[in-house]
């Protein structure tokens, strides 16, 4: 034994006693609270009573129909049995020959539901694969603001010219008007999209018709006259074409979230339209007044303290000017961080959630796929990394411009399940 094993095995174990001490400590510290004290007595009833309110408030998933409408079947893997497993034996799967010891560990983990039985159903759940376990889950391109570097963002065009080049959905942003009309507006000021300084909450519907958003697009003279539509518009084109949309609430303001809620109440299009905001609240007002609706939030790493972020943290300008303003940001940020981990996801009800790119790793993905969370990573438009979400890392993506590329990746995987196997499970 080498002289840096025996440290290494050395702090192993001083780190493993020291946590058995703690949990040898912290249950005589129970034990004395509990005889001579109120304080485990009052943390009982304390969670107890916070256990009943958020139970008595949490909102149920939407159907499993619609939300497998939307997003195709769980991304749960299933075991594709091969010619020398024996599914009549009495070993169990996870035992027999043929399955790499990382895919037992999984198979361990998974419910007994989800393993396929016999090689007649792992044929019908796709190709034989080798004893692996295999995504069912038909991956899906969002065009990230109808795909705005392929048209002018959030207009009819953008819908229309990714529903021409095979995209399946599109994500576009709502907005208010002067006149409370909702629209499909990303900034709350025109000057990068149409190069004039004001505001959309200053303008009415009437005004903001008039305005041209195709003249700072770089394909501009393809798209001209191109206007600001309503949201009912986006809505009623998406129907009408059979496009998938995913609706990003920039806030909880009353009147977006009536139209939205009305709007889905309206067309019974449930398991066409999806529902997401940086704003937990929003989502859950949304759900609340119609829970049939498919709830998804959207999530980066410091998203209450900086305006952008990217992974190497340099070069971010923060939101708040004030140090203890920007010191509440972090607060919110670990917040944040800690309510979709651990209870967005089940309080609200979601059924994704969509991460930014760089923030994204395989064991993450495996543990939201248990949940049966679905992800999806944006904003994706490098070529390659189109490639390693969809043939690696398996993830659906929001992307700002279709190649065409990627969207003949996705239908050849689709069509050809033997090559569809997660990458985690890999050896």
């Amino acid at each position: 034994m080498t002289s840096r094993s025996l440290i290494e095995d050395g702090l192993l174990t001083g780190i493993t006693s020291f946590r058995i001490w703690l949990i040898l400590y912290g249950g005589l510290l129970i034990f004395i609270d509990t005889v001579f004290c109120t304080y485990f007595p009052t943390t009982v009833l304390g969670t107890i009573l916070l256990t009943g309110v958020l139970w008595k408030f949490r909102l149920p998933l939407a159907s499993k129909d619609d939300v497998e409408g939307f997003f195709g079947v769980s991304f749960r893997p299933s075991l594709q049995l091969d010619d020398n497993l024996d599914p009549t034996s009495n070993t169990p799967i996870q035992d027999q020959p043929g399955l790499t010891v990382k895919s037992r560990l999984l198979l361990m983990r998974s419910p007994p539901s989800q393993l396929s039985t016999s090689s007649s159903n792992g044929q019908k759940n796709g190709q034989k694969n080798g004893g692996r376990i295999v995504s069912e889950a038909p991956l899906i391109v969002v065009g990230h603001r109808g795909a705005g570097l392929d048209a002018p963002e959030n207009s009819l065009s953008a819908i229309r010219e990714c529903k021409n080049r095979g995209c399946e959905a599109v994500e576009f942003d709502v907005n208010l008007t002067k006149d409370n009309i909702p629209v499909l507006f990303h900034d709350d000021n025109l000057i990068r999209i149409a190069g004039i300084d004001r505001n959309i909450k200053d303008m009415t519907l009437d005004e903001l018709k008039k305005v041209d958003i195709s003249i700072m697009h770089p394909l501009g003279d393809r798209f001209r006259k191109e206007r600001v539509p309503t949201f009912e518009e986006a809505v009623n084109l998406c129907l009408s074409i059979g496009m998938k949309f995913i609706i990003d609430l920039k806030d909880d303001d009353e009147t977006v979230i009536a139209a939205v809620v009305s709007l889905f109440q309206k067309h019974q299009c449930y398991s066409m339209g999806i529902v997401s905001s940086f704003y937990v609240k929003a989502v859950y007002d949304v759900r609340r007044r119609d829970p049939k609706i498919i709830g998804c939030m959207a999530w980066r790493p410091g998203y209450y303290r900086y305006t952008t972020w990217s992974s190497n943290w340099e070069n971010l300008e923060p939101r708040q000017k004030s140090l203890y303003m920007d010191w509440a940001a972090i607060i919110m940020d670990a917040v944040n961080d800690w309510g979709i981990n651990c209870l967005y996801w089940w309080f609200v009800g979601l059924s994704a959630i969509l991460f930014q790119k760089d923030s994204i790793t395989r064991e993450e993905t495996y543990r939201w796929m248990k949940r049966d969370v679905r992800i999806y990573a944006w904003t994706v438009n490098s070529p390659l990394e189109k490639l390693h979400f969809v043939q690696n890392v398996q993830l659906g993506y929001l992307t700002d411009s279709l190649d065409g590329g990627e969207v003949n990746t996705v239908n050849s995987l689709q069509s050809s399940p033997n090559q569809k196997t997660f990458s985690i499970l890999r050896t």
